[in-house]
This record gives structure tokens, sequence and C-alpha cells, in this order.
């Protein structure tokens, strides 16, 4: 009888050696999603109102940024100072008033620099890997729907176009679709709710006009922006990612 148990639990853990190993989203992905994710509570905060709720979660992102820089395998002076430095610019964020003339117009801008800055500095402190991450691209496409949303054209890295830092959702939507429906690397990530979530996203974020360089544009269908919407699945999307670690 014990050999019976003990040759069923051999050939239970060759079965689970040959699965197939996610591609997990590493600390650094992770932290760069986080980032991304703070800016775009302050937006939120910023354009809808400036609603006390979205002022709480933007300090609690704040803080999960900073639980996730303390627990990065290897960091930088450089990426210690520009974690601080986009800290301030969001903390300086929730300190204007509700109307567009109480906000320089410097500051999305600045802003956007600030998130592009410690982004690099986090790919730089990971010895160059972290470029690949799946939630850091869905939020980075995210912060990029909601700027238009909100603040106008959010300028990503042009001088990389080879970095998802430097890529809009022309490029981003094909390469987060490949990741999402790779049933090899992907198998945790093929059920209803998640492909179902991503659905959603690629039709909104499909819909970003980020071919005209104006400041506020409409939608390339005429339609509304939906911040609120694609912020939650993606932020959802995002947290089951997360959980693969």
């Amino acid at each position: 009888m014990l050999r019976v148990v003990l040759r069923r639990c051999a050939l239970l853990c060759l079965t689970l050696l040959a699965v197939p190993a996610h591609s997990a989203d590493s600390p650094y992905d992770l932290f760069q999603a986080e980032a991304c994710q703070a800016v775009n509570s302050l937006l939120l905060y910023r354009g809808e109102g400036l609603q006390e709720k979205y002022s709480q979660r933007l300090r609690e992102d704040l803080q999960q940024l900073a639980n996730q820089m303390a627990a990065l395998p290897a960091s930088t002076p450089a990426l210690a100072q520009k974690h601080a430095e986009l800290d301030r610019q969001l903390r300086l964020g929730l300190t204007f008033g509700p109307n567009e003339d109480d906000m320089p117009w410097s500051y999305p801008e600045d802003l956007a620099a600030s998130l592009r800055d410690v982004l690099l500095a986090s790919v730089d402190a990971s010895g160059g890997e972290a470029v690949t991450g799946l939630s850091s691209r869905i939020e980075y496409l995210t912060v990029q729907y909601l700027y238009r949303a909100y603040f106008g054209l959010f300028e990503i890295l042009r001088e990389r176009p080879d970095m998802y830092m430097g890529q809009n959702e022309q490029v981003l939507i094909s390469s987060i679709e490949a990741s999402l429906t790779d049933k090899t690397k992907n198998p945790e990530l093929q059920d209803s709710k998640a492909q179902g979530r991503w659905k959603f996203l690629k039709v909104a974020l499909s819909d970003m006009n980020t071919n005209d360089g104006g400041v506020m544009v409409g939608t390339r269908s005429g339609r509304a922006y939906a911040p609120l919407v694609v912020d939650r699945h993606a932020r959802a999307l995002t947290a089951r990612i997360a959980q693969l670690q």
C-alpha cells in the first residue's frame, strides 16, 4: 500500500513539473505597475471632482509603492531619487484647487516626466530585464487613456520605441493581447473573467486617439471616454497577474 502511495506521489510531482511555468511579473514589473496606478489615482482625483475616496486611494497606492520599493531585490540611488520625486509630484497634485486654473499648466507634463523617469530607473535597477511586464504594460497604457480623458496628451518616451515606455496603444495592445492569450505562458489567465476584462479594455483603449497631437481630443468613434470603467478593469486584471508571482 505504501509503495502505491509513493508511486502516485511521484507521478503527481512529475505532472506538476511538466506544467509550463507562467510568465509571472517580476517585483520590478509590479513596482512599475504600482507607480502607474498611483498616477491613475491622481488623475481620477482631479478628473472626478476631488473626491476623497480617490485621494485616499492615492495615499494607499503611495504606501504600497514605498513597500514595493523597499522589497526590491536591488535598488540604486537613481531609483530612490526618482521614486521620491514621483511621490512628491503626486502629493503636490492633491493640493491644487478644483478649477482648471488652480493647477499649473506645466503640471501634467511634469507628472508624466516623473513617471517615465521612475520607470526607466527601475529598469536600470533590474539590470535591464524589467521591460516586458504584463501588468506594467497594461497600467502604462491605462495612464495614457486616463490622461487623454482628463489632462490631454501623455508624452511617451518616443526616443525609445523598443521599450514599452515609448509605445502607445498601436503597439501595446497587440503585445498585451499576445501575452494574455498565450495559453502556454499564462494558462491561469485564460478564464472568462480575465479574458472578458481584456476584451472590454481592448475596445476602449483602441478607441483612444493618440494620433491627434491636440491637447484635448475625443475618441476615434466619437463615444465618450470611460476612465472609471477602464481603470477598474485594468486594476482587477493586474491584481490577478500580481497573484501569479
